[in-house]
């Protein structure tokens, strides 16, 4: 029952046409596999400064379940397939793959930056992947180089010993800026640590030079003020 009404358009000085539509082939996947759903006006696709556009989206086929998903960037050039479910997460070793890719910029989970890098959450599955650490900022850069930005559950030198990122509000807003800056908020876990309602909210930087330094925390005190929850 998939329709062929859906589309992504872009126009451009360079390009203007459709970059997908419903019930049409889907790159990078066998033939006979459509797209089935496109982004909309709620889930939007998201676009970089150099007019390539990359979104969400499932598709219909023999072999592929309603519930598949994949991103796809559309250039000047063609549209292509960047990842599907079930396509290896490389920067986190063997046997870890992605899933439940569902990201867009409506919700501040899809970014392109200005050197066409695109940057987004992913679900993660596969080997040693549980509840706590299923959850992933992901960048994937216009020479297909894998990146791991920030990931919930595991230990990183930005935060304190036994405090890890949550899995559920990783991140609570997210935003790629330039060619290399990438910001979010999001909540920590670690009771043993001391974390607690008071101070689990943080404000966290990503550079490629750097890594991910923690900005600010809640509770942390700025002359006068104490800093409260992240909106």
């Amino acid at each position: 029952s998939v329709t062929n009404n859906g589309v992504v358009f872009r126009s451009g000085p360079e390009y203007e046409g459709l970059a997908a539509r419903t019930l049409s082939p889907a790159p990078g996947l066998p033939a006979g596999v459509v797209f089935r759903s496109l982004p909309s006006s709620t889930t939007r696709a998201a676009v970089g400064i150099n007019g390539d556009v990359v979104f969400s989206a499932r598709v219909a086929g023999v072999g592929y379940s309603s519930a598949w998903s994949g991103l796809w960037k559309s250039t000047s050039q063609d549209t292509s397939l960047l990842i599907g479910v079930g396509s290896p997460a490389s920067a986190l070793g063997n046997g870890v793959v992605f899933s439940n890719l569902v990201a867009n910029s409506t919700a501040g989970t899809l970014w392109v930056m200005d050197n066409g890098d695109t940057v987004f959450v992913t679900g993660l599955g596969g080997q040693g992947v549980n509840l706590v650490s299923n959850i992933a900022v992901y960048k994937i850069g216009t020479t297909g180089t894998h990146s791991l930005v920030a990931r919930a559950g595991v230990p990183t030198s930005a935060l304190p010993d036994g405090v890890t990122l949550v899995s559920t509000v990783l991140p609570r807003v997210m935003k790629a800026i330039g060619n290399d800056h990438i910001v979010f908020t999001s909540q920590l876990q670690g009771a043993t640590a001391g974390v607690t309602t008071a101070n689990d909210d943080v404000l966290i930087r990503h550079t490629n030079s750097n890594g991910l330094e923690l900005i600010a925390r809640e509770g942390e005190q700025i002359g006068n003020y104490i800093l409260k929850s992240f909106v």
